[in-house]
């Protein structure tokens, strides 16, 4: 380790040549200091007016309760949402499928009922 006598030893010739280099890394620190700054505003700013929208939308919405603010709340919702409507399409899937099977009986009877009337005609 160098002490304060040696250190001035050192030739301002031999620092020179470093100088560049170390002016151009201070200006890039600094540049990268404003940009993580500027990107901490942006990042806190985002998320502010996120949280508006959230409080916003939860207050127009019928899924949640108006002052909802997490997202928890609205994936309750969504899942609420989803079983109700898987069940109300179930529900409409099977009675589309009773309906098929009393419209396939009525025809059936028709089909038989037309045949008897063809057999009456043909025995005239």
């Amino acid at each position: 380790m160098k002490t304060a006598v040696e250190a001035k030893d050192v030739k301002v010739s031999e620092v020179l040549q470093y100088l560049p280099s170390l002016i151009a890394a201070s200006r890039e620190e600094a540049a990268l200091l404003q940009q993580s700054s500027h990107l901490r505003r942006q990042l806190a700013i985002a998320s502010e007016e996120t949280s508006r929208m959230i409080q916003r939308l939860a207050g127009e919405s019928l899924l949640v309760t108006p002052n909802a603010t997490g997202m928890e709340a609205w994936a309750k919702a969504a899942d609420d949402a989803s079983a109700k409507t898987t069940t109300f399409v179930q529900d409409q899937v099977r009675i589309g499928e009773e309906n098929v099977a009393n419209s396939r009986k009525v025809l059936d009877k028709m089909h038989k009922r037309r045949e008897a009337a063809e057999k009456l005609k043909g025995d005239l």
